[in-house]
């Protein structure tokens, strides 16, 4: 039972430490670095336009400086001791819807569609990976 018990501390604080350099990684980036990122992952999928390219590209720094400053008041209210989880997801979702809403009106018929089936795949991978959990 003992040797069960270290197995499993010693997996979780292996899966904390991976998930702490992947986070890491990611804010070792430049917002223009992860909005550029997130562009390029949209280009390869979407065959954007030049103009489209940069428009979506403003779009995504936007909404990455808008999660840095809530992510920064979350850690604020955290030290703080009054940090709500429920109103820091509702922004979170918030900035998102808005980001989805302004890429698709950047895009043609084909590509919202396209764009549909991309955001459709990753909320299902979300909800497998909280199956799993």
């Amino acid at each position: 039972m003992k040797k069960l018990f270290l197995l499993l501390v010693v997996a979780f604080l292996a899966a904390n430490v991976q998930a702490q350099d992947v986070f890491e990684e990611d804010e070792s980036k430049t917002p223009e670095e992860r909005a550029k990122t997130q562009t390029t992952r949209l280009d390869e999928k979407l065959d954007l336009s030049a103009d489209q390219e940069v428009k979506i590209e403003a779009i995504n720094l936007n909404t990455v400086k808008e999660m840095d400053i809530i992510r920064a008041d979350a850690k604020t209210q955290k030290e703080a001791g009054n940090f709500n989880a429920q109103v820091y997801r509702q922004k979170r979702r918030e900035i998102q819807k808005e980001r989805v809403n302004e890429i698709r009106a950047e895009l043609d018929d084909t590509q919202k569609e396209k764009f549909n089936e991309i955001l459709s795949e990753s909320r299902d991978n979300r909800q497998e990976k909280r199956k799993n959990r």
